[in-house]
């Protein structure tokens, strides 16, 4: 008996330590030798509405502008990640295979297209190429640089985070409005709900908010998002991310007054496995 009791306390302190456990290193990165199967669906209905005055309903009339408007889109996007091993230089090769695009998206981005790049173990990779799409070498570049600003979105500073706590990050939003462009900040706070079985579970709280922006008009928005993250401790990557939001929007011209109303929903699904790549 006296044996088994240093092992029994060596369990009852592992076992404690475990579930006690209250504090996450969040950062978002890719890791070398691993596959990852994502998911992404997003869909959006946009409701606008103009008024004017009788001498100009013809001209609004004229251009469709007349009662509301409602316009849906929406994609589904599955892709595959694949990042090789480490190199000499401690930067790993990176392929990204669009598998199925449909909706909107899927006249822009045909199945089997292939994005090529690297990346390191604490940075969002940099890609450089990309085959199997019909875009000439100008669209090419603006198509990686699109895919670019997806990962610097979903970049965070490395940080701990405990049981309970909040951090924020702002994301800028530019609405474009005939010749105009209205800017927003979207801020984003995320609250540490839950640990268990090596996932962190997050609550997401969004509010839109007006940045500046240069018109003589008058114009104002609000908007306002909720959502959830479940992230993968060990692989520092997001399993599940979906978030709702919605926005107004209203501008008076010395012409019409603009009113604009937007329903989106975002969810992202990912599963890691380990990759190796077998060389000849």
């Amino acid at each position: 008996m006296k044996t088994l009791a240093p092992l029994l306390l060596l369990l009852t302190f592992l076992s404690t330590a475990a579930w006690a456990q209250d504090e996450v290193d969040f950062r978002v990165q890719f890791k070398p030798d691993r596959k990852y199967s994502q998911i992404v669906s997003q869909t959006n209905e946009m409701r606008t509405s103009y008024t004017a005055p009788k001498m100009y309903m013809e001209k609004l009339k004229e251009k469709g502008l007349l009662g509301n408007k409602v316009k849906k889109t929406g994609s589904t996007m599955t892709s595959v990640v694949k990042t090789g091993s480490l190199g000499d230089s401690a930067r790993f090769p990176l392929t990204i295979e669009f598998t199925h695009v449909s909706g909107d998206r899927a006249k822009y981005i045909p199945d089997g297209t292939m994005l090529y790049g690297s990346a390191t173990a604490g940075t969002m990779p940099s890609l450089d190429s990309v085959t199997g799409t019909s875009f000439d070498e100008k669209n090419q570049k603006l198509f990686l640089k699109t895919i670019q600003s997806v990962f610097s979105q979903i970049s965070y500073p490395a940080r701990k985070v405990k049981l309970g706590e909040s951090f924020s990050r702002e994301i800028p939003l530019s609405i474009p409005i005939g010749e105009m462009k209205m800017d927003m900040i979207i801020t984003t706070t995320y609250k540490l709900t839950k640990i268990k079985n090596g996932v962190a579970h997050f609550d997401i709280s969004q509010v839109y908010s007006m940045a500046a922006t240069i018109t003589k008009y008058k114009v104002t928005a609000t908007g306002k998002g909720k959502g959830f993250v479940d992230y993968d401790i060990a692989n520092n990557f997001y399993l599940h991310y979906s978030v709702n939001s919605s926005m107004s929007m209203s501008m008076k011209t010395d012409v019409f007054d603009l009113s604009l109303k937007s329903i989106s929903t975002s969810d992202q699904k990912a599963q890691i496995i380990p990759f190796k790549v077998v060389k000849d």
